[in-house]
């Protein structure tokens, strides 16, 4: 991890960094949501609820369930991303920050 680029303030400036249960990531395009049930329903209702497991089920490529609670999202140039969901994801955000501040 020590060879990771730490992002520049303009990137960590420009990237709003929010949680939600549910995003649609405009970067992979894919649904991302939380673990927690109950906010979920909450959220979307059981009936959507359902449908989202069952989604998430059948579409594996399309639909990513997190071990979290909630998942971290940003905005770049507009579009709505994943930011950090668990460590692996938190690594991803690392590297795209790295090769955003080369561009």
């Amino acid at each position: 991890m020590s060879n990771l680029k730490k992002p520049s303030k303009e990137f960590e400036e420009a990237v709003i960094d929010l949680g939600s249960i549910l995003i649609d990531c405009q970067l992979c395009g894919r649904n991302h949501f939380g673990s927690d049930e109950q906010a979920l329903i909450d959220y979307i209702g059981k009936e959507e609820y359902n449908a989202l497991l069952k989604n998430a089920k059948e579409n594996p490529d399309k639909y990513v369930q997190h071990d979290t609670e909630m998942v971290s999202w940003g905005n770049i140039d507009g579009n709505r991303l994943l930011l950090v969901a668990n460590a692996i994801n938190w690594l991803n955000m690392r590297r795209l920050s790295g090769i955003i501040d080369i561009l």
